[in-house]
């Protein structure tokens, strides 16, 4: 995967011809040269995102929940019932109300 990435760093075109899942795995390799404990969800059923991230600030441990999407691909952006389902995902995981 740091191959992949290197190589999407260095010409973004090539990002179309990377397989959606593959996409999960480099997104994951660069957060975690990023500092981030990761955590990539099966493929599926997975709840609603793809990685899970991890990071202490102050003291405190932070998570974050990434939903990938490959639009590039389907020519298709993420629409409002996308950002709606993670949100629901989010509140869901946080115990939180919408």
């Amino acid at each position: 995967m740091k191959a992949i990435a290197s190589e999407i760093a260095k010409n973004p075109r090539c990002l179309r011809d990377v397989e959606w899942r593959d996409i999960e795995r480099v997104m994951r390799e660069v957060f975690e040269q990023l500092g981030f404990a990761t955590k990539l969800t099966r493929s599926g059923k997975d709840g609603g995102f793809d990685l899970q991230l991890e990071t202490i600030e102050h003291g405190e441990t932070q998570v974050f929940l990434v939903e990938v999407k490959h639009w590039l691909a389907s020519g298709k952006k993420p629409g409002t019932g996308t950002l709606a389902a993670l949100i629901d995902v989010v509140a869901r995981a946080t115990g939180r109300p919408k």
